[in-house]
């Protein structure tokens, strides 16, 4: 049979393969709905809990590449601190391992999903007929895992025929890595390295890549010590998504990428000088769970691959897990502080990823908090304005105000087609109402710090031509400043939950209340000095309109408290 005929049909099933992933790790987002974002909350309690999180979040995607894409957009918005990212892209090297026991042990293994792939199928597309939007997505799943075992299927009967049609293989086989420690079996074992590494390069997805590994295995085209060799390059390759990600990232996310491929290199290097310890040992597991050796036939070679796999990345985690620190610091040390000073890193968005609605959604959720902490960054330089009498630091801070106002002005146009992009994916029902309610929390947050560039502008008016405010009136609005400042704390904590809070709710009504009370005592206390309506100057008609917008600021933080909680859209 033709050589390009097979290779092109191995192609066909290697995409169905890929599309079924892609179609089973949708279904498994939006089924896992808001559940992603509470995996993630426990990563700032321990070291064994944050690579937990990277490793639940990695299965229920399935996907270490969206999901290290994922961290270094959190990294790169600031959300999440490099130690912090370094624990997630460990647990998710742990989790990607799951498909490859699938794949073995449900795809490969005597109980073969493959011959019932088609018949899965049947009632996955019945499912996808229902209202009911949870069957939706459990259908989709199905679907996606159909779709997986019969690419597989596709990709094994044509690696059946490749033996017998290519020298390629021919040749390798007479290149065997040997049970000894050597130079030149280490440089053998490299040379299979540098093969996974490619190929997981060129496929952009290291369960595909391990997926190809595997089904050669099942041929017996190669052998046991070569598929492992190529599945440590596959770690390596994988690295280079993240990697590409964060090129048009900050600052953190480029360290965060870095630290991933710091990771799996130090891995792999290790991997390298004890290659047969790990091969027996794996050989030794696989034997204890399937009763089978993966030296002596092409079934118990198929249940070794993923347990040398797993094997790698838990021990690479156990022992990397002490050296956290170090890796965090090679990371600052290839990408070093710049030195610019930059107040409000306005960088919240780094990566859309497509396909991947509910990593998007936790990207953006992260985002808005951050930009809720740079707005109140924005509004307490208002009143150190008030009170400073150096010119020149006067004229740095309203510098700041006025830096924050411009990006934020930019950034809330690419955040708000950044929430739409997210919410045409097709997200489950709790993720769609939220991201509405983070568009009038954005468009709300804008509004804040158009309203607070307002109020310094006045009060640089104020300075250049030397008007003055009355020790009452200056008292005046430190006081509302105050006031809006604990409003502002009130809703950084409801916008970090985005969650429904009484408590909240109750504390921004009565600070608002307050706020209301001040501002018409104010005006009252202005319209009614005769003497100043008799002589209205400048100063005073600035006062008022600080106190104006002030208590516009109050209502519009009151007003995001109020969406979060369902009251208003």
């Amino acid at each position: 049979m033709n050589l390009t005929y097979i290779i092109v049909n191995l192609l066909g099933g290697l995409a169905i393969f890929i599309y079924g992933l892609k179609v089973l790790s949708e279904g498994l987002q939006k089924a896992a709905g808001l559940r992603l974002r509470k995996v993630l909350d426990y990563l700032t309690k321990s070291r064994i809990l944050g690579v937990m999180s990277g490793a639940i979040a990695t299965i229920l995607v399935q996907s270490s590449s969206a999901t290290t894409v994922m961290i270094v957009g959190f990294a790169s918005a600031g959300v999440i601190s490099l130690f912090q990212s370094i624990l997630l892209i460990m647990g998710a090297n742990i989790g990607t391992t799951l498909t490859a026991w699938i794949i073995s042990y449900l795809g490969l293994g005597k109980f073969n999903l493959i011959e019932y792939a088609y018949l899965l199928s049947i009632p996955a597309i019945v499912m996808l007929f229902f209202k009911t939007r949870k069957i939706r997505y459990y259908g989709e799943i199905l679907i996606g895992f159909s779709l997986l075992f019969i690419g597989l299927k596709y990709m094994q009967s044509n690696a059946i025929l490749i033996e017998n049609n290519t020298d390629f293989f021919k040749w390798i086989a007479n290149y065997n890595i040997q049970l000894k420690f050597s130079l030149a079996n280490t440089f053998l074992i490299i040379f299979f390295i540098l093969i996974g590494v490619v190929l997981s390069f060129v496929l952009q997805s290291s369960t595909a890549a391990i997926a190809i590994t595997i089904i050669f295995a099942s041929e017996n085209l190669i052998t046991f010590p070569m598929a492992c060799a190529i599945v440590l390059g596959e770690n390596i390759g994988t690295t280079a998504t993240a990697y590409m990600a964060a090129l048009l990232s900050n600052i953190h996310g480029k360290r965060a990428a870095i630290s991933h491929t710091i990771f799996n290199v130090i891995g792999v290097i290790w991997a390298v000088f004890l290659f047969v310890p790990l091969l027996n040992i794996s050989s030794e597991i696989t034997y204890l769970i399937s009763g089978l050796i993966p030296f002596d036939s092409s079934e118990g070679l198929v249940k070794g691959i993923p347990i040398f796999h797993s094997l790698f990345n838990i021990l690479n985690t156990l022992v990397l897990l002490l050296f956290v620190e170090q890796i965090e610091s090679l990371s600052r040390k290839i990408y070093p502080q710049n030195m610019k000073d930059n107040l409000f890193d306005m960088e919240f968005i780094s990566n859309y990823i497509v396909g991947t609605p509910s990593l998007n959604y936790l990207e953006a959720e992260k985002a808005v908090y951050k930009y809720a902490i740079n707005a109140e960054k924005s509004f307490l330089l208002l009143s150190e304005l008030l009170n400073e009498s150096d010119n020149e630091e006067f004229h740095k801070k309203f510098n700041k105000i006025l830096e924050f106002e411009n990006e934020a002005d930019k950034t809330s146009v690419e955040f708000t087609e950044f929430l739409v992009k997210v919410n045409g994916q097709d997200v489950s029902s709790e993720v769609a109402i939220l991201i509405r309610k983070m568009l009038s929390i954005v468009s709300y947050l804008e509004r804040i710090t158009d309203l607070t560039l307002r109020i310094a502008e006045n009060l640089k008016r104020k300075r250049e031509h030397k008007f003055f405010f009355t020790p009452g009136e200056r008292n005046d609005l430190l006081q509302l400043m105050m006031l809006v400042t604990k409003s502002f704390e009130v809703v950084k904590d409801s916008v970090e939950s985005l969650e429904k809070d009484q408590i909240k709710l109750l504390e921004s009504e009565e600070l608002e209340y307050r706020i209301n009370e001040l501002y018409i005592e104010y005006r009252k206390k202005f319209l009614k000095d005769d003497k100043s309506m008799m002589i209205i100057n400048n100063a005073s008609l600035l006062y008022l309109d600080v106190v104006n917008d002030l208590e516009r600021i109050g209502d519009h933080l009151q007003s995001i408290v109020l969406v979060i909680n369902g009251k208003k859209m």
